[in-house]
Formats: structure tokens, sequence, C-alpha cells
């Protein structure tokens, strides 16, 4: 296996927030290839995984075990090391993004397919996936990136994650994400992801529990929701069993709890990437007027 260690600096001067410091890495993780054969090795999708914290810390029970299931699917996959508080938005919003840019960046190096770069975010990582998903293009963005984009990703993966600011929010990750500006109902709206979905995001696997006493289901249904009025394709699962933070759903990160059915998440979301890889046209069938 081939390990990558990026340090991702951001340009301060570009953007409205303190440079606390934290030292920012993306490791990524390509199954190893014999040069011999490499010219048979399709390209392949990658996962960056972007674990919870509700942007206080980053979960290592959301980082390594999820790395490496996807990678025995046949992936490449980043784990991203983002900012937590004392950083505030948009400081992991570009750093999530410039990971996505670094990937695209280095894709033939790393057997790589630039148009395959999904986010799979877990509860506050789940809000920092789909905040790149739905401010790729915008002001921020543009502003730090210029093409955005590099930056667009091609679909999201988002397991039990924070989406509102109102009623049903996680509202220690808002706080934490807004700092100063929480108090702010401009900035709660612009972070309230369900109102910031438009035709540009992207494709999304979600799902979450009906037993998520944290961050509730109506999130993913939420979320879900706004795709369906932007006609973005989405696939939705609402598992019945799992506390938060389920993580893998086995003995590995979730002992003595670990529901039967929540843990085939994994493979449903592997499945679903190498479906929308080739993804086949649909025709909508019109009947003929009698």
């Amino acid at each position: 296996m081939l390990t990558y260690n990026e340090t991702i600096k951001l340009d301060y001067t570009k953007l409205d927030a303190p440079d606390m410091g934290h030292e920012t890495t993306l490791t990524l993780y390509v199954p190893n290839e014999e040069r011999h054969v490499a010219a048979y090795t399709p390209k392949r999708p990658t996962v960056i995984v972007l674990p919870g914290g509700g942007y206080t810390n980053i979960s290592s029970r959301e980082a390594d075990p999820i790395v490496i299931r996807y990678l025995a699917r046949g992936f490449n996959v980043g784990l991203l090391n983002y900012s937590c508080k004392p950083s505030v938005f948009p400081t992991a919003l570009l750093e999530a993004l410039s990971a996505i840019k670094y990937i695209r960046d280095n894709a033939e190096k790393n057997f790589s397919d630039p148009n395959q770069i999904y986010l799979c975010g877990f509860s506050a990582g789940g809000h920092l996936a789909a905040s790149c998903g739905t401010h790729w293009h915008r002001a921020e963005s543009e502003r730090y990136f210029g093409d955005v984009e590099r930056v667009k990703p091609n679909g999201l993966i988002l397991c039990y994650a924070v989406i509102t600011s109102e009623d049903e929010a996680h509202s220690g990750s808002i706080r934490a994400l807004l700092g100063d500006k929480y108090t702010d109902e401009e900035a709660r709206e612009y972070v309230s992801l369900e109102k910031q979905v438009d035709e540009k995001t992207p494709t999304s696997f979600i799902w979450s529990t009906f037993y998520d006493q944290s961050v509730p289901c109506e999130n993913a249904i939420m979320f879900a929701s706004a795709l369906r009025k932007a006609g973005t394709p989405f696939e939705l699962h609402i598992f019945e069993d799992g506390p938060h933070g389920v993580a893998t759903g086995d003995n590995v990160t979730t002992p003595m709890l670990f529901p039967l059915r929540t843990r085939s998440w994994i493979d449903m979301s592997a499945d679903w990437i190498y479906e929308n890889v080739s993804k086949p046209e649909y025709v909508v069938y019109t009947p003929p007027l009698k």
C-alpha cells in the first residue's frame, strides 16, 4: 500500500477567519500497484473521510476503521484531519475543498479518477461534507480558489450528518463552527445546509437512524427533501437501530451495541459509488395519448 501525506496550509489573507495554527493533514492511502501491471489498472474513485467530533475534535472511531473498510472495497481513501474549535467557518470548508483539489491535481500518479471524488462525513464531519457539496461554488470558495470546478465533489456520503441550524440542530456543532458569529441569524442560515442546496449540489448517499438522540434523523430527511426539490438524485436510508456515532456498526467501533442491519451502510455506499461510476441513462417513459 502506498501512503501519501500532504499538509494543507491555507492563505489566511484570502479568508475572514483567524489562523489558529492547526496543522491540517490529508493522508491518502492507495492500494499498492506493481508498475508492470499499472497499465491495466482502472482509475479508482477516491473517498475522503471526514470524521465527526462536533467541530471540537476529530473522532478516531470514524477515522482509521472507516478507511480500512473502504480500502477493502478497492477505493483510494483519504483521511482529513481538519481544523476544529477554536478555528471557525470557513476554515474547515476550505481545507476540505483543498483536499479535493489535491486529489484531483495528483490523480495521475495515484491511479485516481479525477471525476470520482467522494466525501464521506460523520456527524459534524457530515456537515463539513455537505458544506462542500453546497458551498463549493460560492463566494468564499471562488475568492480563495478562483477555478471552483477544481474543488467540486462528485458525490457525498452523509452519515448521521448535522445539517440544520434550526429546530433539529445539534447546536453544539453549530456553536463551535461559528464561534462569535453564532448569534448572527444570517451566518446561522448560511450553514443551515438544507437551505443551501441547489442544482449544483452533487448526488448523495444519506443515512441515519431512528434512535439517534443527538442528531435527529430529520436532518437527513431535510437534506434529501432539498435535493429532491433541486432535481438532484440521492439515496436515503433511515435504519431503525443504532445510537449516534454508530460508525462501522460492528464490534470494532460500537462494542456490545452493533445493530446487524445498520452495519451494511458501508457496503451499500460502496455499491452506490460503483453504480455512479457507470451510471446508466434513464429514459422517462411517456405513454402515448389515446
